[in-house]
């Protein structure tokens, strides 16, 4: 034991502090982080992406909501302003440039969701914010048997013990780790379009609102108590500097509290003016960190009352920046961003996995659990990362359930899909039901012959749906084709259903010469063929389009409609692929 403390003490001169790294690290195999919203440079990072970041190392002791100690820990990581640096984040369609109303959203695969302010992190240390990926426990650099009696020291040992799952968001400075969610795999910078009137002249604005839940409180003064006075250099981004100014006023805090500000962290607090200038401020920094202890509103600047941009300002004296004070203040709302659980469906594309859209990615994220083919789950892993794999929905599909396995009546089939659909419909309403959102992946575009739409409309109101458009075969196959394929201004689009239930939509394509596209109809081609040489000459120019969107797979085969099931038989591809037919295509 001697021995032991010698050893301890030696590396304690080394190293200044008992922290003892382990394998915690998220390895690369294990999913991603991605970075999604409105950024210009959207990213997928791995383990390996992160440690080419600058490092950082900072210290925290964990506190649960209820006070209990969760360990102290040195962490290794990157700081969150790096990430957001390199991926740029810009607004889009927005009557307010600044980005001091925008809010980082941070979530994990088990739906936990951190909210932060834009400002908190880029106006701030980088170190105050971190994206750890390696900790290692602080442990007592003496035997806790000199001052603690067996059987009560070691629950304070035991958190230096537990396991933590990486990536995690580390906030130093808050005072509980409730923001400090860990397995994170989305950071989401989010632009809540915030539209709000302007008017030109804000000098009289004698009262401001606070607004939260419904209940409005109107202030015309603060309240006599409690009062702070603070010393705040003005810097601005955009202006420079503009001196020191002496605020005295009441905690924004307390002036929640008192207005009936609850205990969720899942908001924001949204500060304003009459021309529109705003600023964000989350709950949790205000309840947790150090921007709640010094954020006030003011009523006097210098010694006496304001007399100019108003009778009230908010001011921020812990920013780097002076962007989120705001004067003339005019309201501050409390915003909710708790979310309600959708059903995701998703276009990931048709083909090649580069052609699905930063919109899909993004929409992947904020889901909690994914329902995706093998082959989907397979390619696009990086965007899903350790999400749960709810089924398969092609097994909800009587011919490929009759693929999957062979010998089974298609009557014994049908039984089957139908019992599958009715545990497969359960499992989205369990998730749904208990918050949780689902990603549906969809090959192409899922509002054209998607699978979903054969059953989800039947079980799940609109309000829970959203549908998130991808890339169409036909898209991809008009690109390989490279002309414009619509003539006389249209393009019609079919299944072979379509033209065994229609003939008479197919004898007006073929007097009119527009354009003919079916869908999925490779293995119907002999018994199509007939029904279309009822209206189109045997001379009618056919473009079969094979695996469209699938760069090393994509070909064209130009035909005729008299020698198309021919040409059909002499390809292996039995499925993938489309058929044109029109005029257009000579």
């Amino acid at each position: 034991m001697r021995r032991d403390y010698l050893f301890v003490a030696f590396f304690t001169v080394l190293f200044g502090v008992i922290a003892v790294w382990r394998g915690g690290s998220l390895r690369s195999d294990t999913g991603s982080l991605s970075v999604t919203g409105i950024v210009k440079n959207p990213m997928v990072l791995s383990a390996a992406d992160l440690m080419n970041y600058q490092q950082v190392t900072v210290r925290m002791s964990g506190f649960d909501k209820e006070g209990r100690y969760r360990g102290t820990f040195i962490y290794r990581g990157v700081p969150l302003k790096t990430v957001l640096d390199a991926a740029r984040i810009e607004k889009e369609e927005s009557d307010f440039f600044k980005p001091v109303d925008t809010v980082i959203l941070v979530r994990n695969a088990r739906g936990e969701q951190a909210v932060l302010s834009w400002a908190e992190v880029m106006y701030r240390q980088p170190s105050d914010v971190l994206i750890a990926y390696e900790a290692a426990p602080v442990m007592p650099q003496k035997g806790c048997e000199g001052c603690h009696k067996k059987g009560e020291y070691e629950k304070w040992i035991e958190p230096l013990k537990r396991t933590i799952g990486f990536p995690r968001l580390i906030l130093p400075g808050d005072s509980r780790d409730e923001r400090c969610i860990e397995n994170i795999c989305t950071i989401e910078a989010v632009d809540l379009h915030f539209k709000l009137p302007k008017v030109k002249d804000r000098r009289e604005v004698p009262s401001f609102v606070i607004r939260i839940a419904g209940r409005e409180t109107i202030l015309n003064k603060l309240p006599a108590a409690g009062r702070r006075n603070i010393e705040a250099p003005q810097v601005g981004d955009g202006k420079g500097f503009h001196g020191i100014r002496k605020y005295a006023g009441t905690l924004l805090a307390d002036l929640l509290l008192d207005a009936g500000l609850g205990k969720s962290l899942e908001g924001v607090i949204l500060a304003g003016a009459p021309d529109g200038y705003r600023s964000v401020i989350s709950v949790g920094e205000l309840v947790l960190g150090d921007t709640g202890k010094d954020t006030i509103v003011a009523d006097t600047l210098d010694g006496g009352p304001i007399k100019n941009m108003g009778r009230f300002h908010m001011v921020v004296p812990g920013d780097l920046a002076a962007d989120r004070w705001v004067k003339s203040l005019q309201f501050i709302d409390f915003v909710p961003l708790k979310r309600d659980p959708k059903l995701y469906i998703i276009g990931v594309g048709c083909g090649d996995t580069g052609l699905i859209t930063l919109e899909a990615i993004s929409y992947i994220s904020k889901a909690d659990s994914v329902v995706c083919s093998e082959d989907i789950m397979r390619r696009y892993s990086r965007y899903i990362g350790d999400r749960p794999l709810l089924f398969d929905p092609l097994m909800n599909l009587e011919h490929y359930y009759r693929e999957k396995h062979p010998g089974i009546s298609p009557g014994e089939a049908k039984r089957h899909v139908a019992g599958l659909r009715e545990k497969n419909i359960a499992a989205i309403r369990t998730e749904l039901d208990s918050g949780r959102s689902v990603a549906f992946l969809e090959y192409g575009d899922p509002a054209i012959y998607g699978s979903w739409s054969f059953w989800s409309r039947d079980h799940f109101s609109e309000s829970e749906i959203h549908v998130v458009p991808g890339i169409s075969a036909m898209n991809a196959a008009n690109a390989m084709i490279a002309r414009n394929v619509v003539a006389k201004g249209s393009l019609v689009l079919t299944v072979p259903r379509g033209i065994r239930e229609n003939e008479k939509m197919v004898e007006n394509l073929a007097g009119s010469g527009d354009t003919l596209v079916i869908f999925i109809a490779l293995k119907d081609a002999e018994s199509l063929a007939p029904v279309l040489g009822k209206y189109y000459p045997e001379q009618t120019p056919v473009t079969l389009a094979y695996k469209a969107g699938y760069s090393l797979d994509g070909k064209l085969v130009k035909t005729t409609l008299k020698d198309m099931v021919r040409k059909i038989n002499e390809e292996s591809e039995r499925f993938l692929g489309l058929i044109y037919i029109g005029k257009s295509l000579d």
